[in-house]
Formats: C-alpha cells, sequence, structure tokens
C-alpha cells in the first residue's frame, strides 16, 4: 500500500514524498534479501531525482537498479541514464540511447525500441525547443516497419506527422504518441514464451 501511495505522489508531482517512501522501500527489500524489489525501488528512487533535477543522484541510482534487477529494467535504466546525458548535451549524446536500444531488441520489446526514439526527440526539444525533429520522425517510421508494428502503430505516425506539421511538436503530443506503445509491444520475432518482467 506504501508503494501505491508513492507512486500517487510521484504522479501528482510530489517528488519528495514519493523520494522518502522509495528509500524506505529499498531498505526493506535489503534487509528482507529481495534483491529485485530492491532494484526496482532504486529505479523508483532515481526517477525522483530524475524530475528533481539533481542528476548525479539520479545516474548512481539507476546503476544499482541496472546491477540487479531484470533484463527490461537495466534497459530501462540505460534508456533514463541516456535521456539526462541528451538533455544536458544536446545531440552530441544520442549515441548513448544505443545500448539501451539494442538491449530491448535483445529482449524482442518492440514498443520500448521506438519509445527510446521518442524519448531521443522529448529531451531535444527540452533542450533546444527550436529542433527540427524530422529525421527522428523517419527513423521512427523505419523502426515501426521493420519490427511490424504497422498496422498497429499507424496512430502514433499520424500524430507525430499531425504535431510535425504544425510547426511545433510539444511533450504532451509525445507523450500521447508515447504512449501508443505499450510495454507489452512485442516484437514479431519474438515468441510468447520469451516475455519480461515489466
Amino acid at each position: 500500500m506504501q508503494l501505491y501511495y508513492a507512486y500517487i505522489n510521484f504522479k501528482n508531482g510530489q517528488c519528495l514524498a514519493a523520494l522518502a517512501a522509495y528509500q524506505d522501500a529499498a531498505k526493506r527489500a535489503t534487509i528482507a534479501g529481495l534483491k529485485i524489489d530492491r532494484s526496482l525501488a532504486h529505479f523508483n528512487i532515481a526517477q525522483c531525482y530524475r524530475v528533481l533535477g539533481d542528476f548525479r543522484a539520479a545516474r548512481a541510482h539507476f546503476g544499482k537498479a541496472a546491477s540487479g534487477g531484470s533484463p527490461a529494467l537495466r534497459a530501462r535504466a540505460m534508456r533514463c541514464v541516456a535521456r539526462m546525458s541528451i538533455r544536458m548535451h544536446g545531440p552530441r549524446s544520442i549515441v548513448e540511447m544505443n545500448r539501451a536500444k539494442e538491449s530491448f531488441v535483445l529482449l524482442g520489446m518492440a514498443g520500448e525500441i521506438c519509445r527510446c526514439t521518442l524519448a531521443i526527440m522529448e529531451e531535444l526539444i527540452r533542450f533546444d525547443p527550436t529542433i527540427n525533429l524530422s529525421t527522428f520522425r523517419d527513423q521512427l517510421r523505419e523502426e515501426i516497419a521493420f519490427l511490424g508494428l504497422m498496422p498497429a502503430a499507424a496512430e502514433a505516425v499520424t500524430l507525430l506527422n499531425r504535431a510535425l506539421d504544425s510547426g511545433s511538436v510539444a511533450e504532451p503530443d509525445l507523450q500521447a504518441i508515447w504512449n501508443v506503445f505499450g510495454p507489452n509491444y512485442a516484437a514479431s520475432w519474438v515468441s510468447g514464451m520469451e516475455t519480461v518482467r515489466n
């Protein structure tokens, strides 16, 4: 129940309250020897620090989450670290997202591969609101086609085209597209037996 309220606090922007609850969860999981629960708690602690703008602390906790978590959690932690780098340093840090993408490819998590490209766009807008995102729109289209997500992901392409055609892509636009690629979007070559814990 405590973690539910921590999640609600985080979603409502009350990151300090959420942070305290997740730190307590990490301590309890450590004492109980629950390695995966501890990793999840560190991932959530890192998310709180990321929102609060303490990227150094966030990076440290993403590292702790990656070291003991599931392969999917490790890939998500890599994506978050890459996001922070792009937000701070702009286009020159995009290459850091490749490690996360490669991990999601190996896991067959097609939706998450597309989300990596969307994360690049979102962070580039934060770095420079005037930046041209058409290259990444084309990249997303290629990924959708290669991963066999059409026509299911047609909605995402339509939303992105509409935002780019308007001349202004905002974070809510990208969030709506992000939501199209649910966590269970699997690459067509992956068997149903190879699912990963989200």
